[in-house]
């Protein structure tokens, strides 16, 4: 390729190649697992049904009707009658300018590839010919680098390359190449594959790779080999949908810490040889398990590129990611179809051919025969790619993990060489009403090997529902294992729904649920009538609740941050009410035995601060903190009385062991003790039956808000709060209203004295007459008010020309005036008699315009129309 690389301006381009001839047709590629075979086509010469056998008319019309009426029942629970509008289609004189022709650089660019194309042939004779050019929607042939336009769409969840990912494999509908082993004819931009929300392998991964570009990935388009699971976008290959591969997270960088010479060295933990071996025989077994199950897959891909005609043929476009950007570590796949991020080391994976972005095309130099193991993504080395455009700089990443950058100062003539490579296409949006239908007609579903994936729109479900996860125990997809179902903008908060098949129920909220519940679980198979477990937000709950656990028989309280330092709640409840036959449940389970447990109070010593209190029916037992001196802790037992309604204890009905020697209390003190813990026995009861109260109306509320699921719509979405629309609209309209009433009201001179009165429409000859005197006395104070104004002002400004004048002869007198002072003077005497005199003749004009204005008020009321019949 050396006449290629110096290539001069001077050397006319060569004429581009002969079109080669079509290549013979190949064979019928296998229909992909769960597709019906195609209906063979009927000829001409093709025996016609009988139409004898076919059924009557009016067979024909019930069945229609009966179809009819079953379409009507084919929707599933929650399912609204939100539709989305289907898109027109676009026509060729729909697109831009840029579409339809080229430009004579990317004439210049056309002949360029062309003549790279031709020389790379005629050395690489055993290569198919390079993908180089492609005819895009307007059947204009354009350069593949062209056809990538980076962008960043405005959405904050589509700046990484996970949801990109999902977006993309979500939004656009796959569909599969004409020819399995040839490239396609026709590359539209990323623009049309957006708006028709369909495309094949080269149509999403050219959309997947501007979208990672314009959010600032080393991204490129791959063209090469792939199998068929892939090529079919076949997600049965994923066993799981968690066991997708994720790309490699970037490792947070901390800094090295200085070693200090003056630090304490820290003792050496112990451990148990036995242990140590115990764990080494474990992560061995582990080891050799995956081991057999990567040789177990290697086994069955093989068998399956045996089974498969078109191995190693079938062609195939996905990106690729390399490290650098965005604190990538290390290089790996997308595949656009299904979303999935893998390993550059993926079998899945035959072959490469050239690799791509929005401003060069790398071939791929290095063989392919096991694969891409032994493929190094450097693109600068020139003995493993081959570049179509001369470039300098960029990331160089090789398997092993080390990054290294081209020398900027090397001078090459490859630096002289100015990128020419631009994007015809135009810029790609997304508005908010199609990025939040997120699927084709906003739903989609997504088969795995032993799980199925349904993703819906926004709002598209009444119940919120956006995705749901059914996990099953066999490859055929009958028998149910687990669901998860996720739920957006619900006004109940509910996030996430776990549903087993043995009974096993999860939800998940978010913060802001009327209880502050934070998660639910229930285990039919724990306790005699199942355990339910609740979860809530402890630092919105005043009374600091973590979790709740009931069993029927049992439930368990745990807390934090109480300021009477309580940690746990343990009830027992008497059988006899369930063992009545009451399935529910009484409102109030007797009780049997109360614990509590609390924290050691800083404020009082370890034998002071209760540890753990016991309530039964016939005493009260006391645990106290130990303390670090001692083995064991002090403890007492209160008896209680056996009158009802004696709460008065002797000596006698208190037991106390005491770690240290100490006095025993006084009986006053014993009392106190013994009253104050049957205060908190009374409050301990009280917030069991609370605790009761509320359990038992969350569930309530669960089960409603399952029946009636209400959405939340944000304020600021204008596209579906109808209520904030209605409110809009209603203040628009007032204010139009307000406005016109005002400017009607600026016109009539009449307004202010019509609206006092009851009836402004229908005016009496009093109501007249009282308008009249009104307006004209209104007038009349108006007119002597304003003379009033400027004769106060002609006289203020006479006061201060006679101060002036004062003060002046004063200073003659002494002989103490200056020049300046005699010069301000004088121009200070000249502007205040202007100013009296203009105010003088406006006082006189005043004076004579006033009886005119008085007289035309006067006739404007006598000839107004709603006045004139009673003024005449």
């Amino acid at each position: 390729l050396d006449n290629h690389r110096a290539m001069s301006d001077s050397a006319p381009p060569a004429p581009p190649a002969p079109p080669t001839p079509p290549a013979p047709p190949a064979a019928v590629p296998p229909l992909p697992p769960g597709l019906p075979p195609p209906a063979p086509r009927l000829s001409e010469d093709a025996e016609r049904p009988d139409p004898s056998l076919q059924p009557p008319a009016e067979i024909d019309a019930a069945l229609g009707e009966l179809a009819s009426d079953l379409a009507k029942l084919n929707t599933e629970d929650g399912s609204p009658t939100t539709n989305f509008p289907a898109k027109p289609a676009l026509a060729e004189s729909d697109f831009p300018l840029s579409y339809r022709s080229n430009t004579a650089k990317e004439e210049e660019i056309l002949q360029f590839a062309a003549n790279f194309r031709r020389q790379f042939q005629a050395l690489y004779v055993h290569r198919k010919p390079l993908f180089l050019t492609a005819k895009n929607e307007c059947g204009v042939d354009k350069f593949v680098s062209s056809t990538i336009r980076p962008t960043l769409l405005p959405y904050k969840e589509l700046y990484h390359h996970e949801p990109l990912a999902r977006f993309v494999a979500d939004y656009i509908s796959f569909t599969f190449l004409e020819d399995p082993i040839q490239v396609p004819e026709v590359l539209p931009s990323p623009t049309t594959t957006l708006w028709n929300q369909k495309g094949n392998c080269f149509d999403m991964s050219l959309l997947l790779c501007s979208l990672l570009e314009g959010a600032g990935y080393d991204a490129y388009c791959v063209q090469g080999y792939a199998s068929r699971k892939v090529c079919f976008a076949d997600k049965a290959r994923v066993k799981q949908v968690a066991d997708e591969v994720q790309a490699p997270s970037p490792a947070p960088s901390k800094p090295a810490k200085k070693p200090n010479k003056y630090s304490l060295k820290r003792a050496t933990t112990l451990s148990s040889e036995f242990d140590q071996a115990q764990a080494a025989r474990a992560e061995q077994r582990q080891q050799e398990a995956a081991k057999k199950e990567a040789q177990e897959q290697a086994a069955q891909a093989t068998v399956q590129l045996e089974e498969d005609e078109l191995a190693g043929l079938r062609v195939h476009c996905w990106v690729l990611v390399l490290a650098g950007k965005r604190e990538v570590p290390e290089a790996f796949f997308i595949e656009p179809s299904t979303g999935q991020a893998t390993s550059v080391l993926d079998p899945e994976y035959h072959g490469l051919e050239a690799v791509f972005n929005s401003k060069n095309l790398w071939v791929n130099m290095q063989r392919c025969t096991n694969g891409l193991v032994d493929i190094v993504y450097d693109l600068h080395d020139s003995a493993r790619w081959e570049f179509v455009f001369p470039s300098a700089g960029g990331p160089t990443i090789s398997l092993n993990g080390v990054t290294k950058v081209k020398d900027m100062d090397e001078e090459t003539p490859e630096d002289q060489v100015t990128d020419l490579v631009t994007s015809w296409c135009s810029k790609i949006t997304l508005t908010p009403r199609e990025y939040a239908t997120r699927c084709p007609s906003g739903s989609r579903t997504i088969l795995h090997e032993t799980a199925k994936t349904e993703v819906f729109a926004e709002y598209l479900k009444e119940n919120g529902l956006v995705k749901r996860v059914t996990t099953y125990t066999d490859s055929e997809l009958k028998e149910v294992k687990s669901t998860v179902e996720t739920f957006s903008h619900r006004k109940d908060k509910i996030l996430r729904r776990v549903k087993h098949s043995d009974g096993r129920e999860e939800e998940y909220y978010e913060p802001g649920h009327p209880n502050h519940l934070k998660q639910m679980k229930f285990f039919p198979d724990e306790g005699a009538h199942g355990k339910r477990v609740m979860s809530f937000y402890y630092d919105a709950r005043p009374d600091g609740l973590i979790q709740r656990q009931d069993t029927g028989l049992e439930m368990i309280e745990t807390y934090r941050e109480r300021p009477d330092f309580l940690v746990r709640r343990e009830v027992t409840f008497s059988s006899a009410a369930w063992d009545d036959g009451v399935t529910a449940g009484p409102q109030h389970r007797p009780v049997e035995v109360m614990k509590q447990t609390y924290d050691h109070d800083p404020a009082l010593t370890p034998s002071e601060s209760p540890a753990t209190i016991v309530f039964v029916d016939e005493a009260i037992m006391v645990t106290y903190h130990k303390d670090p001196r001692h083995i064991s802790a002090t403890s007492r037992e209160f008896e209680k009385p056996s009158e009802p309604g004696n709460r008065t204890i002797t000596p006698d009905m208190v037991h106390t062991y005491r770690v240290e020697g100490r006095a025993a209390e006084k009986t006053s003190e014993v009392n106190a003790m013994f009253q104050a813990l049957l205060r908190t026995e009374e409050k301990c009861r009280q917030s069991v039956k609370n605790s009761e109260i509320e359990s038992r109306a969350l569930l309530k509320r669960i089960a409603e808000d399952e029946r009636n699921s209400t959405l939340e719509i944000s304020f600021y979405d204008t596209l579906r709060n109808g209520e904030v629309k209605r409110r809009r609209e209603e203040k628009e309209k007032k204010q139009r209203e307000e406005e016109i009433k005002r400017e009607q009201m600026g016109r009539d001179y009449l307004a202010p004295y019509l609206i006092q009165l009851e009836n402004p429409d229908n005016i009496t000859e009093q109501d007249a007459l009282a308008i009249k005197e009104q307006c004209l006395r209104d007038l009349k104070e108006r007119l002597i008010e304003k003379a009033q104004i400027i004769h106060d002002t002609f006289t203020e400004e006479q006061a201060k020309l006679e101060r002036k004048q004062t003060w002046h002869k004063e200073a003659v007198a002494q002989g103490i005036l200056r020049m300046q002072e005699e010069e301000e003077y004088v121009k200070f005497c000249k502007d205040c008699l202007f100013r009296i005199g203009i105010l003088e003749r406006r006082l006189q004009m005043h004076k004579e315009e006033a009886p005119q204005r008085y007289i035309k008020l006067d006739h404007t009321l006598r000839n107004d129309s709603r006045l004139a019949r009673f003024l005449k």
